[in-house]
């Protein structure tokens, strides 16, 4: 059966068409604080909607500090279940971008972007059966959040279990949407979560996600046989390197492992300058 296939992709390829890129100014609808120092981005749906795929970015375009800054997020939005185009945005200590939006976007605001592109995605098909395995770290969620929700709703057969690390409690992103995801869809969403610093009471997984402790959230996960699963992550590239060095000791092929491009801090390419 054919399951269609995410490309290994990073942010840093060309973003512009051979007929040159597509500009449009979408409307906030809502500004959702996910944590404290991540927040939503809620756009309204142009007049000519976009049509994007699972797992597709944003580049958003502002003038910051008098000059023109561009940042690719993920739409952490499902082109399926959800009506209106969502990114996630964590701040990055001096970083432009990442600090100009929570302090300066609201509901009504109007902002430039590009139209949603990038090959972090998959074909869908209600006849799949597969299970999607899943590793992010921090707003490396983002991709994830929207290939599960598709998931879950267009291919009623296939599973996801999804590895989430975080320095601590209060820095889940989407914490309360996964509680009721996995509520909502019994048996098909497994969400393990990761703590760098957890609290005293906490019955989940504890400190750096590293191979030993890899290697036991694995022996957790549904078996569903090599060639029925799929291998996908997100995050800062010390977490992904033990992921692909783990995966790779258990002999998953690497046409089974994909990743999306993280930069320290977040998945918006943000950097310090």
């Amino acid at each position: 059966m054919a399951f269609g296939f995410f490309k290994k992709s990073d942010k840093t390829e060309k973003k512009e068409t051979p007929a040159g890129p597509h500009y449009h100014n979408l409307v906030v609808k809502q500004v959702v604080q996910e944590t404290k120092d991540a927040i939503s981005i809620v756009f309204e749906q142009p007049e000519k909607r976009f049509v994007y795929k699972a797992g597709q970015f944003l580049t958003l375009i502002a003038t910051v500090a008098g000059k023109e800054v561009r940042r690719a997020y993920s739409l952490n939005s499902s082109p399926i279940s959800d009506s209106d185009l969502s990114v996630t945005v964590k701040r990055v200590d001096g970083g432009l971008m990442s600090n100009w939006l929570p302090d300066n976007i609201k509901a009504g605001s109007s902002i430039k972007v590009m139209e949603p592109m990038g090959h972090f995605t998959t074909e869908f098909n209600k006849a799949n059966k597969r299970h999607l395995v899943m590793f992010a770290g921090g707003s490396g969620i983002t991709p994830m959040m929207s290939i599960i929700k598709t998931t879950l709703v267009e291919e009623p057969e296939s599973i996801c279990s999804l590895v989430y690390a975080n320095r601590d409690i209060d820095s889940i992103i989407f914490k309360n949407t996964f509680d009721q995801l996995q509520t909502k869809y019994e048996g098909r969403l497994h969400v393990i979560h990761v703590l760098d610093n957890a609290p005293v009471n906490w019955q989940g997984h504890s400190g750096l996600l590293n191979h030993d402790m890899l290697s036991k959230i694995l022996e957790r996960i549904p078996d569903w046989g090599i060639g029925n699963t799929t291998y996908l992550m997100c995050g800062p590239e010390g977490m992904m390197k033990n992921v692909q060095t783990l995966l790779e000791a258990r002999q998953i092929p690497t046409d089974k492992i994909f990743k999306e491009s993280f930069v320290q801090g977040t998945i918006d390419k943000e950097t310090k300058k």
